[in-house]
């Protein structure tokens, strides 16, 4: 992600307190570039110019998001979605797999991993073309050695690969 920094654009990254996020978001900042930070939170607000929540309502709070952007000439051209980035709240080893739990998480992951990026490119893609997202995960998929601790991120990939056959003229990674 840092290397396609680009300080020429306008950015809207959907992002939480985790401190690598934030420092992401920073240095954003620092070089030049507008951002505009949505975090998930019920209902749709602006905290300030440059700040907004959404609910999981899912929709009408994305197309509230873009409206208003629209009219103060904010559109991005570029997307970060890093709400699949970082530790979920629930843990899951070897021995402490709870199926139940995962059972009950998973409409809240698929939302946070999925529905959410489809709603920004129903929100935002529909514009000139050259948008660019970046879907940013962790813990998605195992390494060599070791093991893929929320698998339930996959879902992910299909939105990246998706959103650009929907939508031509916009790139996902």
């Amino acid at each position: 992600v840092a290397r396609a920094l680009d300080a020429t654009h306008t950015w809207l990254v959907l992002a939480c307190d985790l401190p690598a996020q934030q420092a992401l978001l920073a240095r954003l900042r620092e070089s030049g570039a507008r951002v505009i930070e949505v975090r998930l939170d019920e209902p749709f607000a602006a905290l300030d110019e440059m700040r907004y929540t959404v609910g999981s309502k899912g929709a009408p709070d994305f197309l509230s998001l873009a409206a208003e952007l629209d009219e103060r000439g904010l559109r991005p051209q570029r997307i970060l979605h890093l709400w699949s980035f970082g530790p979920r709240a629930r843990v899951r080893g070897p021995h402490d797999w709870r199926r139940d739990a995962w059972v009950s998480a998973y409409p809240n992951d698929l939302w946070l991993d999925f529905s959410s990026l489809l709603l920004v490119g129903r929100a935002f893609f529909a514009g000139p073309p050259g948008v660019r997202v970046c879907a940013v995960s962790s813990d998605m998929q195992a390494v060599p050695g070791g093991r893929a601790n929320h698998p339930e991120k996959a879902v992910l990939l299909g939105a990246c690969r998706a959103i650009p056959r929907a939508y031509p003229g916009v790139e996902c990674t």
